[in-house]
């Protein structure tokens, strides 16, 4: 079983100012399998990465972007080329299986987080799967409420770190039962041959973080 966080951020990210190589090697700290750098609106981060990735052993790299469509936030999961925000969900969707990516729903009901299920009603969307795990869900609600959407409708459940600052990577993760290469963690995943695993951190836990996060980069 492979462990997967697909959900981080880097400084390409407006709100994040984790640098690609750090994030490369505490992920090898972490002792993650594979990681995505799901920057919002842009794969500049996730390419970097991928460059990067040759210096280290073991750790694989998935293209991805966080794209905000006009209802709410996207993963494009395995999505190599920029795809235009500001799009329907369902035309961010295609988009996205149109490069072979997969659709996944970050923090869907989170409304001060553009999680897109808290604007629309999410069954008649062909998603790939959603985040029944994030990281940043310090109440649980968000999380239970994915949790029990993801067995309705039989669609496979992801956990996520969903990390802005370095010392939150991989604190939620995905196990994947596959191949250590990325169309066989896409299936996997598809195939619902996967387990979420972790917990969440407290906005005051965060706080301290971002707080420590930054000191250490002075």
């Amino acid at each position: 079983m492979l462990r997967l966080d697909p959900h981080i951020h880097s400084e390409y990210s407006h709100d994040s100012n984790s640098k690609i190589s750090n994030i490369l090697k505490v992920a090898k700290v972490k002792k993650l399998d594979a990681i995505a750098i799901s920057d919002h609106n842009t794969v500049k981060g996730s390419i970097k990465a991928i460059d990067e990735s040759s210096k280290y052993e073991k750790l694989l790299v998935i293209p991805s972007i966080e794209i905000s469509s006009s209802k709410g936030h996207v993963l494009g999961l395995g999505v190599e080329e920029l795809i235009d925000k500001g799009l329907s969900p369902e035309e961010t969707i295609d988009k996205i299986h149109d490069q072979g990516g997969l659709a996944i729903i970050p923090h869907p009901y989170s409304f001060y987080r553009s999680g897109l299920f808290s604007k629309v009603i999410p069954p008649h969307l062909k998603i790939d799967a959603i985040e029944i795990l994030n990281a940043k869900y310090f109440i649980g609600y968000g999380n239970k409420k994915a949790r029990k959407f993801s067995k309705k409708y039989n669609i496979p459940g992801i956990g996520a770190s969903d990390s802005h600052m370095l010392k939150t990577i991989g604190s939620c993760f995905t196990k994947v039962n596959s191949d250590m290469d990325i169309d066989s963690i896409l299936k996997a995943i598809k195939k619902n041959k996967i387990n979420t695993m972790g917990k969440g951190n407290s906005y005051i836990s965060n706080a301290k973080n971002n707080l420590l996060d930054k000191i250490s980069r002075k």
